[in-house]
């Protein structure tokens, strides 16, 4: 994940995640998000935060106000 210009996008349910890439599939649009989780028994600090990185179909993403989300890469993989 790039704590940089990658807009966030909120998922059903409350939590909010970058936006790294939309890909469109047969069974339509799909979100691709990362997120960093807090890790149940670290080891050290450095352990204390981990990068998930999950899919999510259109139904479940909502834009969020303000983001810019033009330079989201997208892909078209229906048909493979």
């Amino acid at each position: 994940m790039a704590l940089t210009d990658d807009p966030f996008v909120k998922i059903k349910g409350g939590a909010w995640v970058y936006l790294l890439e939309w890909q469109h599939r047969d069974d339509g649009w799909w979100a691709k998000t990362s997120s960093m989780q807090l890790t149940e028994k670290p080891q050290s600090y450095n352990e204390t935060l981990a990068e998930v990185e999950a899919w999510h179909h259109q139904s479940e993403v909502l834009q969020i106000s303000g983001q810019d989300y033009s330079r989201v890469p997208r892909s078209d993989i229906r048909g493979r």
